[in-house]
């Protein structure tokens, strides 16, 4: 790979050092480069400039390359095709297609440091890890009750409603 400056040789050699001078002073999470900082900053400060344009969507998006994925959904675009035989399903993104091979070929890279465990998906293997931890970051704003993923959280929400349907059912 070449470099038209040092300064850009400087800042790829970041990368591969593993060294991240650029820190957000809001939570502390560091980058290599000072571009995607300032892009992690925008989420902090809710600035989403980048607008889908199709009647009735409202999304927004902190970088161009997010809102170019999102509009696919729209366009039904997959140019991410899955190359077992017999199978050719299309994805919107490298990631997508890159879980999906992993259930033909039954790879699991994501290795629990405490178990025997292993997940083909990083962010399996973090919630997996509150097992281990006991952190539950999802908590209820009703009762207090706190739980490892924000899906259980929302269907125990459901249990606060129904609460709410019954007593205004007895009171009247």
């Amino acid at each position: 790979m070449q470099f038209v400056t040092k300064g850009h040789l400087k800042t790829h050699e970041l990368i591969h050092s593993g060294t991240k001078p650029f820190v957000c002073d809001e939570c502390g999470k560091s980058y290599s480069r000072a571009g995607r900082l300032k892009i992690h900053i925008r989420a902090h400060a809710g600035d989403k400039p980048f607008v889908c344009s199709y009647e009735g969507c409202d999304k927004s998006f902190t970088e161009k390359g997010n809102l170019k994925t999102h509009l696919r959904i729209h366009s039904g675009e997959k140019p991410y095709k899955c190359s077992f035989e017999e199978c050719g399903k299309g994805f919107t993104t490298q990631g997508h297609l890159t879980d999906h091979m992993r259930h033909h070929t039954g790879e699991r890279p994501f290795k629990c440091r405490n178990c025997d465990m292993a997940f083909m998906r990083s962010s399996t293997l973090k919630i997996h890890m509150r097992t281990h931890t006991g952190e539950r970051p999802y908590v209820c704003q009703v009762c207090l009750k706190a739980f490892t993923e924000s899906g259980n959280l929302k269907t125990h929400m459901k249990v606060h409603s129904d609460e709410e349907i019954l007593a205004k059912r007895t009171a009247s």
